[in-house]
C-alpha cells in the first residue's frame, strides 16, 4: 500500500509544456516530480539506467505500473524487471 510521495529526478515531458508530445524525448528535462514512496526507487534506478519514465503508480493496493518507452523494454527486463500492459492500458509498463 502507498506510504505517501516521494520527490524523484526525472528526465521527461514536463506536464505543463503543452507543445511537446510527452514521449518526444528531444523535448524532454531533468526535473522533480512527485511519485508514490513505494515505488520511488524503481524510478530512480530506470532513469539512473536511461530508461526513462513516463508516469508511475504503485497501484494503491491494486495492480501498479511505471509507463516506460516501448524502445527500452529489453533493457528494463535485462535489469530483472517485468514488463507488460499498465493498469492505464499503456503497453509497455514495469510491474511494480
Amino acid at each position: 500500500m502507498c506510504e505517501g510521495t516521494k520527490p524523484v529526478r526525472v528526465f521527461g515531458h514536463v506536464a505543463d509544456d503543452l507543445d511537446t508530445e510527452y514521449w518526444d524525448r528531444d523535448g524532454w528535462v531533468w526535473h522533480d516530480v512527485l511519485v508514490d514512496a513505494c515505488v520511488a526507487g524503481v524510478v530512480e534506478a530506470l532513469n539512473g539506467r536511461s530508461i526513462y519514465t513516463l508516469a508511475s503508480c504503485c497501484g494503491h493496493g491494486g495492480k501498479g505500473g511505471i509507463a516506460i518507452l516501448e524502445e527500452d523494454v529489453g533493457q528494463a527486463v535485462g535489469m530483472g524487471y517485468e514488463v507488460g500492459v499498465g493498469p492505464d492500458g499503456w503497453p509497455w509498463a514495469v510491474q511494480v
